[in-house]
């Protein structure tokens, strides 16, 4: 397990990790190369990839940890500076979506060709504190947030024919919720209603063949910010 940049009173680019294995004690790993908070990041093979975030503005630089070599790299910067970002792979490929920018634009990162492009953007998705999953080779990004508060809009992206397709919203908008993929299915929990306020508990679950939302269940505590895992 590696946690890695975030905020303690200020920004930061530590990296520390914990073998799951011997649940000995956390090891601090090489620091990245550039102090940064609200970033995203997403695993390809045994490489861990990270993009964007807030350090006194938002940031286009991105990075890769070899995990084998303890060692940060970077690499192409994105084609927008983004934070509050949602960020997935598929195969070979990084998909970075949304975020805090001027518009709901999304792009693309081959890491053969080590090159960001551009790929249409959301369709009137809301802006940043979204959450992305990939499923099936398919990019879903659920939720986000307008100034005027969280959303409920869910939408697709297929690589392939390189466009979003609108899918069945939300039971509940949110943004700064948490997502991840279970048995072909996607789960998301928590977020708020509106920025900083009207925490959620609630956790519902997408059938992508049926195309619907279904509430599942509430948290024991509302929740935001946080991050899910599936094992």
């Amino acid at each position: 397990m590696y946690v890695y940049c975030g905020e303690d009173k200020a920004a930061s680019k530590t990296c520390e990790m914990l073998n799951l294995t011997t649940m000995g004690q956390w090891q601090m790993m090489d620091d990245l190369l550039e102090v940064r908070e609200d970033a995203a990041s997403a695993v390809i093979g045994n490489n861990i990839y990270v993009s964007g975030g807030w350090n006194n503005g938002r940031l286009s630089s991105c990075e890769v940890y070899v995990v084998n070599r303890d060692e940060w790299s970077k690499i192409s910067d994105m084609t927008m500076k983004r934070s509050h970002h949602g960020m997935c792979s598929i195969d070979t490929s990084l998909f970075c979506v949304g975020g805090s920018v001027s518009a709901p634009f999304c792009e693309h990162f081959d890491i053969r060709s080590r090159k960001w492009n551009s790929i249409p953007p959301l369709d009137d998705q809301a802006t940043f504190g979204l959450s992305c999953v990939a499923l099936n080779g398919k990019i879903y990004a659920t939720g986000g947030c307008k100034w005027e508060g969280s959303s409920s809009h869910h939408a697709c992206y297929d690589p392939t024919a390189q466009k979003w397709t609108r899918l069945a919203p939300l039971n509940t908008g949110r943004s700064y919720h948490g997502a991840c993929v279970i048995n072909g299915k996607i789960y998301v929990a928590g977020g708020v209603s509106s920025v900083g306020s009207n925490i959620l508990s609630s956790v519902e679950v997408y059938d992508p063949i049926q195309d619907s939302w279904t509430h599942l269940f509430d948290l024991e505590k509302p929740v935001w910010q946080h991050t899910v895992v599936a094992l």
